[in-house]
């Protein structure tokens, strides 16, 4: 191997080369790889903690002092339902026994006398939907009535002593809207009949 230029004197000498790893950048570099990472899982399960929604309250265990407050809650509208799923863990979590089961007794007929309210409430929105019914028939009939008014005179329009004078295009408009006009009572009237099912069918589940 010549050093240098060609003019000088020859020189022979070995050139190593080391491939071994440099272990300590490497090392370094897998610590900054995992320092990535923990910090994107961290960012991560931070978004998700956001938007997740906040773990209800556990619910507290029986006792004498919350079985009191309990029976007050049952026997108030605006606290029921919170109620009820307190008395229905007690009762899941078994914590009925001799001593108290006279308490849970009380406030399971509590809850049952709560049915009473739920049966009167059900029957004034009866009423309710029967007097928005008639106003619906009422509102309905008007609407119907336009429609026909509408596609009469669309029908009119189509006589030959009228429809002669129409352009082409006017008459393509003419023959498209008469067709929407009269679909459109159709579309009414299975809107109604599918809101009635609907009704009675919520009405016999309940």
């Amino acid at each position: 191997m010549r050093l240098g230029s060609s003019t000088d004197k020859k020189d022979t000498g070995r050139l190593h080369v080391d491939f071994a790893q440099a272990r300590d950048d490497l090392y370094e570099w897998e610590c900054r790889q995992r320092l990535y990472a923990r910090e994107e899982r961290h960012r991560r399960r931070m978004e998700e903690d956001r938007f997740r929604h906040p773990s209800p309250p556990p619910i507290v265990h029986y006792s004498d002092h919350e079985c009191s407050q309990l029976g007050d809650k049952i026997k108030d509208d605006t606290a029921f339902v919170e109620a009820v799923k307190v008395l229905l863990t007690w009762v899941e979590r078994g914590e009925v026994n001799r001593r108290n089961a006279n308490n849970f007794y009380s406030m399971i007929q509590s809850s049952n006398s709560h049915i009473r309210q739920l049966m009167s409430q059900k029957a004034t929105h009866e009423k309710e939907l029967e007097v928005a019914k008639d106003k619906f028939k009422t509102a309905l009939s008007g609407i119907l009535a336009q429609f026909e008014q509408i596609v009469s005179v669309f029908h009119a329009a189509s006589k030959q002593k009228a429809w002669d004078h129409f352009s082409k295009a006017q008459r393509k408009n003419l023959d498209m809207w008469c067709k929407q006009a009269e679909v459109g009572p159709l579309l009414f009237l299975q809107l109604f009949t599918s809101s009635i099912h609907l009704v009675k069918y919520s009405l016999n589940v309940i």
